[in-house]
Parts: structure tokens; sequence; C-alpha cells
């Protein structure tokens, strides 16, 4: 169970003005509903795990069978979908947490910074709590899916691996950088299945995981 089980999930008011969603038909809006409330309940940091034949997803978006459900789910924008090998896609929402997670507290806090003066070195000040806090938050989080991907621990190099994390923190944010990581553990490049799924060798293939979700959001979006 998700630590959305809390029985609400938020739908914000710029929905009836994004694009991408009012180009879709009525029944992809729903089932982009239906989809968003059973992760919210069912999943996990906005990520939910289909394996074939999917016969509760073909039932919860009213699919025909399961390549229509496959179908369906890539047409939904904002939305990204990784094929794993063992017939299990993993579907995962974009900005999970910004919207649904910590939205009220992140506008409280920006709001109250806004309101104030801070001096440059609190501003680095407050940079370096953000790395420290998300550091944690992202080896938490490699180490999670790590474990659930192999049953093994994942290996983490404490000073090394820390500092490579809160650099590329730095770059991309806290919740860019999960999602670049999905990308990498579901990778089949032949150098990342050699070298391994460690901290080291994501570093050193960042760009091009951030090729390939951009590759796959583009995809998305020709669909639409």
């Amino acid at each position: 169970m998700s630590e959305a089980s809390r029985r609400w999930v938020k739908v914000w008011h710029e929905i009836l003005t994004d694009q991408n969603f009012q180009n879709m038909s009525l029944d992809q809006q729903a089932r982009f509903y239906n989809l968003l409330v059973y992760t919210s309940a069912h999943g996990d940091s906005g990520t939910i795990k289909i394996v074939a034949p999917g016969r509760v997803f073909i039932h919860l978006l009213q699919c025909e069978n399961y390549d229509h459900l496959v179908q369906c789910i890539t047409e939904i924008p904002n939305i990204g979908i990784v094929k794993n090998d063992n017939a299990e896609l993993s579907v995962t929402f974009s900005n999970w947490y910004k919207y649904q997670v910590d939205s009220t507290s992140y506008d409280r806090v920006k709001k109250h910074r806004n309101k104030r003066n801070v001096t440059p070195q609190e501003k680095e000040e407050e940079k370096e709590k953000d790395k420290s806090s998300g550091h944690t938050e992202f080896i938490k989080y490699a180490y999670q899916t790590f474990t659930e991907k192999y049953g093994e621990k994942l290996c983490v190099d404490g000073g090394k691996d820390g500092a490579i994390v809160k650099k590329l923190l730095g770059t991309y944010g806290l919740e860019k950088l999960k999602g670049l990581w999905d990308v990498f553990m579901q990778s089949t490049d032949p150098f990342i299945e050699q070298a391994g799924r460690s901290i080291s060798v994501f570093k050193s293939q960042v760009n091009k995981l951030t090729a390939a979700k951009a590759r796959q959001s583009a995809k998305r979006q020709v669909v639409l």
C-alpha cells in the first residue's frame, strides 16, 4: 500500500487548460482519472506495476484486452511506461511528489520565502539543506527499487556515492533524478548490463538516460 492510502488524490485546476489532456477523448480522460486514483491507493510514489494479463486494469480502464490496455496508457500524457523483461509494466505519473505529496507545503514555503528578505548566504544554506534532504530520499529510493528488482541489497558507498548524488541533485532535482534512475533500472543497454547498476555507473550514463527519457516523452506527444 502506498503512502497515498489517505483516501484522497489531488486534481489541479490547471488540468482544465492543459492542451495535451484536453485533446484526449472523454474515454481517455476517464482512464486517466481511474488510473490516478488506483495508483494513489495501491502504487508506490506515483508508480504502479502491471503484470500481464492485467485483468484488473483491463476492467478498471474499460479496455478490450492487454494490448489495448498498453496502447491506452501509452496515449495518456505525462505518464511514463517501462516494459520489463518479465511481462511487467512500470507505469509512472510525472511530478508525482510535487503534485500529490508535497504540493501544499511546497507552495507555503515558497510564499513565505518570497515575503522576507533572504541574504545570499541564507539562500546557499537553504540549497544545501534541500540537497541534504533530497540526497537521503534518493538513496533510499534507489536502494528500494534495486531491492525490488533483484532481491538483493544495493551496495552504497556513503561518502563517494553521497557526493555523486548531491552533485546530480544540484543539476536535476529530486523528482527528475528519480525518473532517470527508473530509466536506468529498466535499461537494456549492453554497457549498463555489464557494468552493473551502481550509483557511479548511473552517474556515468546520466546524459544518455536523459536523452532516452526525452525520446520517450516525444513519442507520447507524437501519438497524441
